[in-house]
């Protein structure tokens, strides 16, 4: 397959237009023409380390798709360390580095969400939104020349739904995106005619990261950590309770942010949650929290994601080409429990 039809792939999962405005998701490091021109393998893993990359390119990558980005700002090569290692090895295999960060978390409706789901949390929103997207309708008449072009009217960016309606067709597309859609489609048109407008009661689409939604029904607080720790596995999990309050007798709204999601506490409680459930909580930040927190560190729900991002891009892919192979490749948990000491 080309690389332009699978990132096509991966944005629709992971649109670039929901990241949040500081991240730089998208193609990290170019790849060679031939290797753009035939992917056979994806590599799906969470961090663009070293080791990482070079198990990737072990697996014989034409693509490399990580959640982490290689760099948020600027570095120098010539500083050296990881950053200039991982460089070397995706440039020398001649892959494609792609990273799917805030694009990916914002789709709650994706592998973001995957804990949502298993808690089953309803009426879900985000926590903190980065796009919004209104839909709306055109409906323009139709020959049957113009026929042949509803195949690549769907996959124009933007567009939700292409219907033909007897000699009409109804283009369901994004407000933001119409004057694009409509040029190309105006074009396509054998004889151009007025599009009429309408909009639709679908609800806004709200893309944005971490989400907080409701429980089926409450949950005793030792009872919710259980259900929390049977989803995580081995993952080490720390309540980070602070002192102005107490554990709650029963959670009944739960907010959920994958990765370092404690400066989102806040928007947790004004959406009265009971609980947040994140990683990268540092002292401070604990001590001063309006609301309890479950500190199931930065790795554990963005492995999981990007195991299920693996997954889902392995069935889209294989239903357009069996013959490309997505591999999941396994990252690493820095942290290590040491046990503790006592002083004399």
């Amino acid at each position: 397959m080309k690389l332009n039809d699978i990132i096509r792939i991966i944005e629709e999962t992971a649109p670039l237009a929901a990241q949040a405005p500081w991240d730089q998701s998208g193609i990290q490091i170019p790849g060679s023409a031939d290797k753009a021109d035939d992917v056979r393998t994806v590599a799906v893993t969470i961090d663009p380390t070293p080791a990482a990359m070079a198990r990737c390119i072990d697996e014989n990558a034409d693509l490399i798709l990580t959640h982490h980005p290689l760099a948020i700002e600027p570095k120098r090569l010539s500083d050296g360390g990881p950053y200039l290692e991982t460089t070397r090895l995706v440039i020398s295999s001649g892959a494609t580095l792609y990273a799917a960060h805030t694009s990916l978390d914002a789709n709650p409706n994706g592998p973001a969400g995957w804990l949502a789901r298993e808690l089953d949390l309803q009426d879900m929103t985000p926590l903190e939104i980065t796009r919004r997207v209104h839909t709306r309708g055109a409906i323009f008449p139709v020959s049957p020349d113009d026929e042949q072009h509803v195949g690549r009217w769907k996959e124009l960016p933007g567009v939700v739904d292409v219907q033909l309606l007897d000699d009409e067709c109804f283009l369901l597309h994004e407000e933001d995106a119409w004057s694009a859609i409509r040029s190309v489609v105006a074009a396509d048109l054998a004889d151009m005619a007025a599009f009429n407008m309408v909009d639709t009661a679908m609800d806004d689409v709200l893309f944005g990261i971490g989400q907080v939604g409701s429980l089926p029904e409450p949950l005793g607080w030792n009872e919710f950590l259980e259900r929390i720790a049977g989803s995580i596995g081995n993952a080490l999990m720390v309540g980070k309770i602070p002192p102005h309050l107490n554990a709650p007798a029963t959670v009944s709204r739960v907010a959920i942010c994958p990765g370092s999601g404690s400066s989102l506490a806040g928007a947790a409680r004004a959406r009265r949650a009971d609980v947040l459930i994140t990683g990268d909580v540092k002292y401070h930040a604990a001590l001063e929290a309006p609301l309890p927190m479950v500190d199931v560190g930065h790795f554990c729900l963005e492995e999981e994601m990007m195991r299920r991002f693996a997954s889902l891009l392995a069935a889209s892919l294989s239903a357009l080409n069996p013959k490309t192979r997505v591999v999941f490749v396994p990252g690493y948990e820095p942290r290590t429990l040491l046990g503790s000491t006592s002083g004399a």
